[in-house]
């Protein structure tokens, strides 16, 4: 145990070196591709904020705790783009397709380690990630949210079982690749542009259809839900059994991707 954990910290300090190779050798592309990308994730959950705004009234949820979801939103992609977009880890259902898995399981490193730290592209990748941060503070701050460490705690925490379900999810569904590959390819692709449904509020949905969101298909936890939780942990408005739908959910659905992964390790 102690071994895979100096190997991995070891893997993940080579990708942030061989990451920011790149923008020493080429700043200027660099910063042409971090403003695009930047502009994009931007756009994006501008959109919907504006079509919040004006359809959502009436459905309980105020301007200002919008923005503090689609900050929300911004960092689990941000942790997912840092820890898994790069190498296709985060869409792995490419390198099952090209027969790359194969390759990866002949290394000496285990399969576990190469997806945990293949992808990890802390300078790259971290545009998503800084500008949820700033999104969140700032609606935090509109919202005079008051802020305690346990209260942040809860909040790292719950962005990572957010990032992990939706890499479940990806993880889930690429395990189709290995009885079709070139057919389920991109799978993790199609995967990954349904799970930007999660920066849309649900507060106006039918119970149903929250409650499949919630649970089935948990794409409600990876933004709206944990969103409203924290929200009413900083004004005091708790529901203590609310609060470990998360953990359970997300523990759920990691273990399912892990039992198909490993039954094919």
């Amino acid at each position: 145990m102690a071994a895979n954990i100096k190997v991995t910290f070891r893997l993940l300090k080579l990708h942030a070196k061989m990451d920011l190779l790149w923008f020493l050798r080429e700043p200027s592309s660099f910063f042409i591709y971090i403003f695009s990308e930047t502009v994009s994730a931007l756009s994006a959950v501008a959109s919907v904020f504006l079509l919040s705004t004006q359809f959502g009234k009436g459905t309980g949820i105020s301007n200002n705790q919008i923005i503090f979801m689609l900050g929300y939103s911004l960092l689990v992609d941000g942790i997912y783009w840092l820890f898994f977009r790069g190498n296709n880890m985060g869409e792995i259902s490419r390198i099952i397709g090209r027969g790359q898995l194969d390759h990866c399981m002949t290394q000496p490193v285990p399969l576990p380690i190469q997806l945990l730290t293949n992808g990890f592209s802390p300078v790259s990748s971290s545009h998503i990630f800084l500008t949820g941060i700033i999104v969140t503070v700032y609606a935090a701050h509109q919202l005079k949210l008051k802020i305690s460490i346990l209260w942040l705690l809860l909040l790292i925490g719950y962005v990572f079982l957010s990032m992990f379900i939706i890499l479940s999810l990806v993880y889930i569904f690429s395990a189709r690749a290995f009885y079709s590959p070139v057919a389920s390819e991109e799978v993790a692709g199609e995967i990954l542009s349904f799970t930007a449904i999660k920066v849309y509020p649900l507060n106006g949905f039918p119970k149903t259809i929250q409650n499949i969101l919630l649970t089935v298909l948990p794409i409600g936890l990876t933004a709206w839900f944990p969103s409203i939780l924290l929200l009413n942990a900083a004004t005091k408005e708790t529901i203590k059994l609310a609060y470990g739908i998360l953990p359970v959910i997300a523990s759920m659905f990691i273990l399912i991707a892990a039992l198909l992964f490993l039954g094919r390790d």
